[in-house]
């Protein structure tokens, strides 16, 4: 039995002091602009006949821009970050919000739209966010190729410092799972693994608590097909502004003008979407 550990700090805590190199041929080759440090805010009521009390909980990890659309960003994450548990009932509330921070200090908040935790991949989405999205390599790692991670492991990152880690792929020993021989903490959790061009070939998601040094990652094949569902599904996510809409025959049509930004087949498409949230 592997005996791993979850990179997710819970109980957010600051650790100071690092040191850090950069090749500086590496400096127009991998993607430091987009990556984004991640606040996860749990809140948790226990109600009962005299009230609620609440109790907050925060925690942190990594992430990267791996698409946009005229909304904002699609943000990739582990899915252990993205789930919280929860037990609605009279007796006990649980919610969770999200906050992402750029490598230059911009601070936005996060949408959850999707995860699957069998991979442990999550889909973010990050209004009015614009970043330079990490392109998807075109083939899969072989054994031995180098690798570099871009992550905040123990919480290290400030504006405009974010360790660069590097190692190599060992192999896959599932259809979900890969090995790297990069080292990993709580807070890595997230964070992309790039390959010598600085294209998307993992994120990893756990580390071997007895060899901190061989990182976890999501297969290859796995993390593309889970992108390219995500995508295809919120490729229109926020997009449509259903604020004002209204089914009035006599006022539909102005409100799919004001849809200036879009073509026409995503007006329809959106007022499509409008009508279904609005039954």
């Amino acid at each position: 039995m592997i005996n791993t550990s979850s990179l997710f700090i819970l109980f957010y805590m600051v650790v100071g002091s690092c040191a850090s190199t950069n090749a500086n041929s590496l400096h127009n080759i991998l993607p430091r602009d987009s990556f984004l440090h991640i606040k996860k805010t749990v809140t948790v009521a226990v109600c009962s006949a005299s009230g609620c009390k609440e109790k907050t909980y925060k925690a942190i990890a990594s992430g990267s821009a791996v698409k946009t659309n005229q909304a904002g960003t699609f943000v990739l994450t582990a899915a252990h970050v993205c789930d919280t548990t929860r037990r609605n009932d009279k007796e006990l509330k649980v919610t969770d919000s999200f906050q992402v921070t750029t490598l230059k200090g911009n601070k936005y908040s996060a949408t959850k739209l999707t995860y699957d935790n069998d991979i442990d991949a999550c889909l973010l989405f990050v209004k009015e966010l614009k970043l330079k999205p990490i392109k998807f390599a075109d083939s899969a790692p072989k054994a031995g190729d180098k690798a570099y991670n871009i992550g905040a492991p123990l919480g290290i990152f400030a504006p405009g410092v974010v360790p660069i880690l590097e190692g190599r792929y060992i192999g896959s020993d599932s259809v979900e799972t890969a090995l790297y021989s990069i080292p990993a903490a709580p807070g890595s959790s997230g964070s992309p693994i790039l390959n010598t061009n600085g294209e998307l070939i993992g994120m990893i998601h756990s580390v071997y608590r007895r060899f901190a040094i061989i990182s976890i990652s999501v297969e290859y094949h796995a993390l593309k097909k889970f992108l390219e569902k995500g995508y295809e599904k919120y490729k229109f996510y926020a997009m449509c502004d259903c604020k004002h809409f209204t089914k009035n025959k006599y006022k539909l049509s102005g409100w799919i003008g004001k849809l200036h930004s879009l073509q026409w087949n995503h007006k329809i498409l959106c007022a499509i979407i409008c009508v279904s949230e609005h039954k």
